[in-house]
Formats: structure tokens, C-alpha cells, sequence
């Protein structure tokens, strides 16, 4: 199966400043803050799926996540995955939800400060009505789609615990009047990485 999806962020800028060149005190204009493109479906079985995802607002073409994941049910047990690829490692909540899910046009502060970006990677998954947990190996933070070989590595890990409401109210930064019951969750997460970046082998 497959299902084709898009989205874009269009915005208007405008940055008025106080300098000593009179010409030079506006800067403003329109752009797309982001233009993506993607199918996602399952191969074969509904236990594996795939996922792709490509942007646009650069001006040139660039894939951002490829991955597949496998459902472990018939295996492990119920809530257990793997999924292997190229995406984002589970670090901050706020970088891992969806850009068409967030309050503003831009994330915080501190989720730039602390980005971790897409690498490769293969991720453990388990989730059930009140946890979640992630458990990644991969090859550091901000290497995404480099398939050069080199000695870096890195794991990351991340614990969720869904205090009350549901997984989907978490999916969402909003929380609109009347929509139901409130929504509390709590999440640790860590990552370590070593390795020289240099890469050994092209």
C-alpha cells in the first residue's frame, strides 16, 4: 500500500532595524518556511511498513527520513518494533513531533540548542497504553544520509510515562477548549556518542 502526503509553511518576514545606512534598515519578503513531500504504506504484510520523506524549501531536493519498521507482536509480544534507517534520533520531544504539529512556525531555543538532528540508525521500540520506550544504536547525532563508513557511534535513549489522557493528546502541542480529558506526561531521555568523524572508508 502506499499514501501520498504534503505540506507546506509559508510565512511573511519582516526585520526593521536602526543602523547608520538608511537603505538598509528593512529587510522583508515571503518564503516557505517548509515544503515536504512523502509516501508511507506497508510492503508485503501490514507488519512491515516504510515511510519517506523528502523536502523542497532549500531549492534543491533532499531526503530527510527513509526508514522501515518491522512490528515484533507475533515475536516479543504486543508494542514491540524495530525500525532502522535514517531519522531522528529520540532525544527531545519537541524536535521528534511533527513540524505541522507545533504551536509556532519555529521550535524553541532550547530544542536548537540541543537538536540532535537525523542519523542512521536501528532503534528498539516498546509502547503500551501508559509507556514508551526508545532504545537507538547509531552513528552520532547530525549524519544523516551519509552512508560512508567511519568509526562514530552514538545511543540514545528515551522513557516516556503517560501520567493521564491518551497517546494521541500527546501527539499534538495544542490543547483546545472542550476537547476532553486534560493530558499529563513525563519523559527522560540521554545519548551518548565517541568516534572520530573522519571517515576511514569512501
Amino acid at each position: 500500500s502506499m499514501r501520498i502526503y504534503g505540506y507546506v509553511q509559508f510565512r511573511y518576514v519582516a526585520n526593521l532595524r536602526d543602523n547608520n545606512v538608511d537603505d538598509n534598515e528593512l529587510t522583508q519578503g515571503f518564503g516557505f518556511r517548509e515544503v515536504r513531500l512523502g509516501a508511507r504504506g506497508s510492503l508485503m504484510t501490514m507488519d512491515l511498513t516504510y515511510y519517506l520523506q523528502a523536502a523542497f524549501d532549500s531549492g534543491d531536493y533532499r531526503l530527510t527520513d527513509v526508514w522501515l519498521r518491522y512490528d515484533l507482536k507475533d515475536h516479543i509480544g504486543p508494542g514491540w518494533a524495530v525500525r532502522f534507517g535514517s531519522f531522528k534520533a529520540p532525544f527531545l520531544y519537541e524536535e521528534l513531533s511533527s513540524a505541522q504539529k507545533q504551536m509556532l512556525s519555529e521550535r524553541s531555543v532550547v530544542d536548537s540548542y540541543f537538536l540532535q538532528g537525523r542519523s542512521q540508525q536501528i532503534e528498539l521500540q516498546y509502547k503500551n497504553d501508559d509507556i514508551e520506550a526508545y532504545l537507538s544504536f547509531n552513528d552520532g547525532w547530525r549524519n544523516n544520509l551519509d552512508w560512508r563508513m567511519g568509526d562514530m557511534w552514538g545511543i540514545t535513549g528515551r522513557f516516556g510515562w503517560l501520567v493521564m489522557g491518551s497517546w494521541k493528546q500527546h501527539e499534538d502541542m495544542q490543547s483546545w477548549r472542550g476537547e476532553g480529558d486534560p493530558m499529563l506526561a513525563l519523559g527522560i531521555a540521554g545519548h551518548i556518542q565517541d568516534g572520530n568523524p573522519t571517515y576511514w572508508f569512501e
